[in-house]
């Protein structure tokens, strides 16, 4: 519920989880995916090169959260042109 608001409502999308560990409690290895998912604006440096993700890329972008909400809502690559180019 909101803070200052109670009539706003905050929901979490736990739609790109993924496990860190198998079955056996072993945790996965990284390995290169080749594709993207999320959100470039706080994704991980290793998800943006395309590696699944981890725990590690959770504290990261979790980090980049707090920049963002420190910093006015901007982090430095925010103006980053996301069009490829052939």
């Amino acid at each position: 519920m909101g803070h200052n608001d109670s009539s706003l409502l905050y929901l979490i999308d736990f739609g790109l989880t993924t496990r860190f560990m198998d079955e056996n409690g072993v945790l996965v290895k990284k390995e290169q995916l080749g594709r993207f998912s999320g959100n470039f604006l706080f994704a991980s440096l290793n998800s943006c090169r395309g590696y699944n993700k981890g725990r590690r890329d959770d504290i990261e972008s979790a980090f980049y959260i707090l920049i963002y909400l420190i910093n006015g809502k901007s982090l430095p690559w925010s103006n980053f042109d996301t069009k490829f180019k052939d």
